[in-house]
């Protein structure tokens, strides 16, 4: 599925407000580009406005997992990548980020070109 593309993982946790300023930078680079995947994961996020964002986001190159467990960001990203990436399924950019990141498609076009 990743193989030689990118991959975007957003780890959030409650803030809904800028997770969802975030999701609108993502989806707008998947709707330009179809060599870029986005897996959101939520560390057990308590807001509702949280789980309402993430539970109308349709995308076809986008996933939300919802974890049962707040484990942080770095640990529940490195488990995503141990139990999805393999010798098979190696996307050529992997961009783990925060949801209050915010870009536009000319600047990620920009980073991924540079890379």
């Amino acid at each position: 599925m990743f193989q030689n593309k990118i991959l975007i993982i957003c780890t959030t946790f409650n803030f809904p407000n800028e997770l969802n300023q975030a999701i609108q930078c993502i989806l707008s680079v998947l709707n330009s580009r179809n060599d870029t995947y986005c897996t959101v994961i939520d560390n057990l996020s308590k807001d509702e406005k949280v789980h309402e964002i993430l539970d109308n986001i349709n995308h076809k190159n986008l996933s939300v997992i919802k974890k049962n467990m707040n484990i942080g960001k770095a640990m529940v990203t490195n488990h995503y990548l141990k139990e999805t990436l393999n010798h098979e399924n190696c996307p050529r950019v992997v961009i783990s980020m925060d949801p209050d990141v915010k870009f536009d498609v000319e600047s990620f076009n920009k980073l991924i070109d540079a890379l």
